[in-house]
């Protein structure tokens, strides 16, 4: 099967998601915003940089350029891995890819006009990818059916150096359990709300801030961490991957403490649950669901840094144990698992297509 990939971004975990399946088939080829020297497949660079907010206008002549080229290369399937951009004009002129198509949506946040949105994009499209249950049962309840969820999977290795000796290579004390944020700096990912938390928090802990992004706040970091200064070690920028293992081998506890807009698969928590690390985060949407229904750790009220600093208390003073749904659902994260479940989708529309 040759597959034709679709990408708008290179951001947060996206070059890793496609590399992971593209590389299955050195015949797939890739349409994206610009030619990344690290990706063996063929790749077209889109005329058209497309972005969410985009006009009607342009996102028509990114349809005809994604049709063009599926039809010139001789592709089995169409793959979009930026599903979120088509539901703002209703998955319009899709039916001119005259090709298989397959959807991956990363977020879906639901409204009146959302979901007449999503319902006229499930009937032009073969088969649509969610990342969580709770989206993909929402999305029966509307009596769409051809789709699936397909767990977030977890691209990095597993880290093969002890906790002891990745705590000393970053510089962080021994003796106190390790509290990581990792990832984009936005407000609703509510670093913001964690460090406001952690003053009213009577454990001993040490935090450490990973954040890359134009909304890290360093004069804000500064001055509501003064009753804690000494606790805190902060790092901007996108981590390197080697660096980004070395912080996740030496965590004790990964915190999650996104704001109510912010409900979609989360990267950091992949990585946490793959690296057998223990989980806190906001109780709302897809992430408080995976936490509670896989034991992953605890949750709080979302935007409450009361209820923070009080599950917090309560985890720094626990043995931190991970149970044994956590170890089941790291299972289901696997890079190859992920891979073989597109895979049997491919097949399984061609399959349909062809009779």
């Amino acid at each position: 099967m040759k597959i034709l990939y679709v990408e708008i971004s290179w951001g947060g975990h996206r070059k890793k998601y496609l590399e992971q399946l593209s590389s299955v088939n050195a015949e797939n080829i890739i349409l994206c915003p610009s030619i990344d020297d690290g990706i063996q497949n063929k790749q077209f660079v889109s005329e058209i940089q497309m972005h969410a907010k985009d006009t009607l206008g342009r996102y028509k002549l990114w349809i005809n350029e994604i049709s063009q080229i599926a039809k010139k290369e001789n592709v089995d399937v169409v793959h979009f891995l930026c599903g979120d951009v088509l539901y703002r004009f209703f998955g319009m002129y899709l039916s001119r890819i005259e090709k298989p198509i397959v959807v991956t949506f990363h977020r879906m946040p639901f409204s009146f006009i959302r979901e007449v949105s999503i319902n006229r994009i499930f009937k032009k499209i073969d088969f649509g990818f969610v990342h969580t249950e709770l989206i993909e049962n929402h999305l029966r309840k509307m009596k769409i059916k051809n789709v699936s969820n397909l767990q977030y999977p977890c691209f990095f290795p597993s880290v093969n150096i002890s906790q002891s000796d990745a705590k000393k290579k970053i510089g962080v004390p021994l003796d106190k359990k390790l509290i990581t944020v990792f990832g984009a700096a936005s407000k609703a990912k509510g670093t913001d709300l964690l460090i406001d938390a952690l003053s009213k928090v009577s454990q001993p802990f040490y935090l450490y801030i990973t954040r890359a992004g134009e909304d890290v706040n360093l004069d804000y970091i500064d001055e509501h961490t003064k009753n804690y200064s000494d606790c805190v070690k902060f790092r901007a920028g996108m981590l390197p991957d080697e660096d980004y293992m070395l912080a996740l081998a030496a965590t004790d506890i990964v915190v999650l403490p996104y704001r109510k807009g912010f409900d979609a698969a989360s990267g950091p928590m992949m990585e946490a649950v793959w690296n057998h690390k223990y989980v806190v985060g906001s109780e709302h949407g897809t992430l408080g669901n995976a936490i509670r229904e896989h034991e992953l750790g605890r949750t709080f009220v979302t935007e409450d840094t009361d209820d923070l600093a009080r599950v917090l208390d309560e985890v720094l003073a626990s043995d931190l144990k991970i149970s044994d749904k956590a170890e089941n659902f790291r299972r289901e994260i696997d890079p190859d698992v992920f891979t073989e479940r597109n895979i049997e989708i491919y097949r399984s529309v061609l399959d349909i297509n062809c009779h």
